[in-house]
């Protein structure tokens, strides 16, 4: 039987979860089941938004008052999805969001990893982040040294931590401070992004006592291309925006060898062609942005 039988009121009443889908109705995700079912019985004023990115609208109608289902039809991105949220958030005087996607399991271990992480933080902590496992391989927290690496296990001793979105519980005051999310990191990057704005703000991350389990869909088999192409194009954007020359140039290399290594995925000759033209392209752009950001 599990130690956690209920989670405790405090400090649910201080969250707003955001789960955001795609394709994918309420019924068939398996956040919101598993979420909906770990807080079940739970007379918390939580509150719970699905936010719908499908490209064709939902008349959808939630059965519990506590849930707010949102669809325009049109897929508005991570970033629009995140800072929706926030907004909500803050109107409705809560103090944390909690960021998820449509397939993680939820359960109460991870909630009450919540409640005694939120319990602790202090002004100057920005993010909690669980140990999270994507088909059998730790995929995060993890740190960004000074050469653009990714190192996990995180060496937090050099550098601060870094991690995927999905499962964060971000506090909205610090939110605020680091100006929300950027929408120019639609989808891919954004989380680079999001971190590196509040180590900038020198706020601090910290990990949750918890491991959870994420169905990471880069990690599972073969990756379309147009995916591909966007993972190249935004990840050399934060790289050129955010990060020193010599980062910059290994994490060119870098790209470019995954193109190669995905070759199969991008089917063809042309295909790793215009997958490096991503990649210059989002060169470009990032520079445009450091410039323009006065960085």
């Amino acid at each position: 039987m599990s130690t956690y039988q209920q989670p405790v009121k405090q400090p649910l009443d201080d969250i707003l979860f955001l789960i955001v889908l795609f394709n994918q109705s309420p019924a068939q995700s398996e956040t919101y089941q598993s979420l909906a079912s770990a807080l079940n019985n739970s007379d918390a004023d939580y509150q719970i938004i699905l936010f719908d990115n499908t490209p064709k609208k939902s008349t959808y109608i939630p059965s519990d008052s506590r849930v707010i289902f949102y669809s325009e039809g049109i897929n508005e991105g991570l970033p629009t999805a995140y800072n929706f949220a926030a907004q909500k958030a803050l109107v409705a005087d809560k103090k944390y969001l909690i960021l998820l996607d449509q397939d993680s399991s939820i359960n109460l271990a991870y909630l009450h990893a919540v409640s005694e992480g939120i319990g602790s933080m202090s002004d100057n902590d920005a993010v909690l982040v669980p140990d999270i496992i994507s088909a059998q391989k730790a995929v995060s927290p993890y740190t960004i040294n000074d050469w653009g690496i990714i190192q996990l296990p995180p060496n937090s001793a050099k550098s601060p931590l870094s991690a995927i979105n999905s499962f964060s519980v971000i506090s909205l005051n610090a939110l605020t401070q680091v100006g929300g999310f950027d929408t120019f990191y639609w989808l891919d990057a954004l989380d680079f992004h999001f971190f590196h704005q509040v180590h900038k703000q020198g706020l601090n991350v910290k990990r949750l006592n918890v491991t959870v389990e994420h169905n990471l869909s880069l990690s599972h088999g073969a990756v379309p291309r147009w995916r591909l192409n966007n993972i190249a194009r935004y990840e050399m954007a934060f790289y050129a925006e955010c990060l020193s020359p010599p980062a910059i140039l290994l994490g060119l290399l870098r790209v470019l060898a995954r193109g190669i290594k995905r070759r199969q995925d991008l089917h063809n000759t042309a295909g790793l062609f215009a997958y490096a033209r991503e990649a210059f392209i989002g060169l470009f752009l990032g520079v445009k942005r450091r410039y323009n950001s006065g960085f």
